[in-house]
């Protein structure tokens, strides 16, 4: 009789998750049946629509400044600092990352081991700012700047000289017109 009741009690909860499942179950306390909400489809967005969104994108991207970073070096944290400088410019509303053919700021960014046993704490890096008009006309001396960034610091270094690029395209900016 015991395993009778056991899987009567174990039919009636099956029961019941199926009926709460359904949404049709009927309230105790207040005698109303619970009424199924309908779920929020996503609308389709029609292909023109998305077409002319794209537009827009990208010509929100168009109105930076048109900076090209260039990297030499094969220490791991130069290269981050190269990564979180490219990252830092791309996710900016005043920069965008150029194409080679185009007249843009070129950052030629150099970088070395600070420490040639322990490449991985820290390093030294130079920093020349150019303006490329193309590849035919040499390139124009901006700005340098040389300093060391350690591991833990690589976004806020990259940071820094994204602020340094825009006082340099400030005091450049005639160039870019």
């Amino acid at each position: 009789m015991g395993s009778k009741s056991f899987f009567g009690v174990l039919l009636m909860v099956g029961l019941l998750v199926v009926l709460v499942a359904r949404g049709t179950v009927v309230a105790q306390d207040q005698g109303e049946t619970v009424v199924e909400q309908p779920t929020a489809q996503p609308r389709q967005i029609p292909v023109e629509e998305e077409a002319g969104a794209e537009r827009e994108l990208q010509a929100v991207k168009e109105q930076g400044i048109p900076v090209l970073v260039e990297h030499q070096g094969a220490d791991p944290v130069g290269m981050r600092l190269a990564l979180h400088l490219k990252e830092t410019f791309q996710k900016s509303a005043l920069f965008r990352l150029a194409k080679p053919e185009e007249k843009h700021l070129s950052l030629r960014l150099v970088t070395r081991p600070q420490f040639t046993e322990r490449p991985y704490l820290g390093s030294a890096y130079v920093l020349v700012w150019r303006y490329v008009e193309s590849k035919e006309v040499l390139a124009y001396f901006l700005g340098d700047r040389l300093g060391f960034v350690d591991a833990d610091m690589v976004g806020q270094e990259a940071e820094v000289l994204v602020a340094e690029t825009d006082r340099i395209k400030v005091r450049y900016e005639y160039l870019l017109e």
